[in-house]
């Protein structure tokens, strides 16, 4: 009768326990009932625990695996997306223009205007977020109201790369080191680019 009366909800069929799990201390690692706020022999305070998203028994937050039923108790990592490909070819026909409008008409360094950083601010932040067609679009739109500009030639490096389109990343950072043949960033970016063009080799 006493052992009824705890209810610890063991299914006979599988003699699986179906009640709450202990939870370990994590000072003195021993086993405290779910749901209290302190440790019964230490007096430490409990960790707040998370629920299971596959079988609900709640676990420790540092725990990957459920205690219970040994599922991950967070997603794993998605891959990121691969870029389109089709969203490449206004890039590349405007690389392939400025490597010959450039030297043709003589054009220095000029930096954007305030709107236009904002605009490579706002397609780098695509970027990451594998939003890659709009960060193009918007990388294109600097590059034709200032082809002279090094940053958006670095920025339209970068988004090339993740097209895994390194030659074309290099094409970028040798034209913006023409024009900027002392800038860091430029002669950090064109040293990456060689670094990777021949790590892939």
């Amino acid at each position: 009768m006493h052992l009824l009366r705890r209810r610890v909800g063991v299914q006979l069929s599988d003699s699986r326990y179906d009640g709450p799990m202990p939870v370990p201390c994590p000072k003195c690692n021993r086993p405290v009932a779910d749901g209290k706020p302190l440790c019964m022999y230490c007096g430490t305070a409990m960790m707040k625990m998370e629920p299971c998203p596959h079988c609900k028994v709640k676990n420790p937050p540092t725990l990957k695996s459920c205690q219970y039923c040994h599922k991950p108790m967070r997603p794993e990592p998605q891959l990121p997306a691969e870029p389109t490909p089709s969203a490449l070819v206004p890039a590349l026909r405007m690389l392939d223009f400025l490597e010959v409008f450039i030297p043709k008409n003589k054009i220095t360094r000029s930096n954007g205007d305030a709107e236009s950083n904002l605009f490579l601010e706002r397609a780098i932040a695509l970027g990451k977020r594998q939003e890659y067609a709009t960060a193009l679009a918007l990388t294109l739109n600097v590059l034709g109201q200032f082809p002279g500009d090094p940053a958006a030639l670095v920025t339209l490096g970068s988004l090339l790369l993740a097209y895994r389109d390194p030659a074309a990343a290099m094409r970028c950072a040798e034209l913006a080191l023409k024009l900027a043949p002392e800038d860091p960033q430029v002669i950090e970016f064109r040293a990456n680019m060689a670094s990777e063009l021949a790590r892939r080799k």
